[in-house]
Formats: structure tokens, sequence, C-alpha cells
């Protein structure tokens, strides 16, 4: 069978367990981090939050808060963009509501 290659067994293939679950775990990560800066931002404020301060309150170093966002501003876009999504969701649910009624 020359020219083919096999899998290891175990091995890390797309669309494999192991490669998911960390796609998974990243995303994860990086939705704890967001979440940490919306509480610290609506607390403080964007000038007086740190990100030693969001990795601490997302349980991690500041390396994942660099390796997702190269820095406060773009964590703060994110930020605003995941309380963006979830007042359009409200709005939308609230209008189901009402048209329901």
């Amino acid at each position: 069978m020359a020219g083919t290659t096999k899998n290891k067994p175990g091995a890390a293939t797309e669309g494999s367990g192991p490669v998911v679950r960390k796609r998974l775990k990243a995303e994860i990560r990086k939705q704890r981090i967001v979440e940490a800066a919306i509480d610290l931002i609506s607390k403080k404020s964007f000038e007086d939050t740190l990100i030693e301060e969001i990795a601490a309150a997302a349980n991690c170093t500041t390396d994942p808060v660099y390796y997702f966002f190269e820095g406060k501003e773009e964590i703060f876009i994110a930020a605003y963009t995941e309380v963006a999504r979830r007042l359009c969701e409200h709005v939308g649910m609230v209008r189901i509501l009402a048209n329901a009624r």
C-alpha cells in the first residue's frame, strides 16, 4: 500500500475527539476572558481595568489573554459585541412575547 498514510492510533486529526475538545476548551477559555472583562469593565471602567485583573478574574494568566486578544481594546470590542448580542437576543424575545399576546 505504497503512497497511503494511516493515522496513528489516538492521533488527533481534523474532526476527531481530541482536536474538537481542544478547540472547545479554547473557546471556553476565551469566553471566560470576555465574561471577566464584561464584569470588570461594568464595575470599574475600561480605563481602570487592567489586563492582569481580567486574567485573574478568568482564572488564568495573561498568556491566554494575549493569545486570544492583541490588547485591551480588542478585549473591549469582544465584550461589547457579546453584550450587544445579548441585548439583541433579549429584544427579539420581547418582540416574540409581545406578538404572542
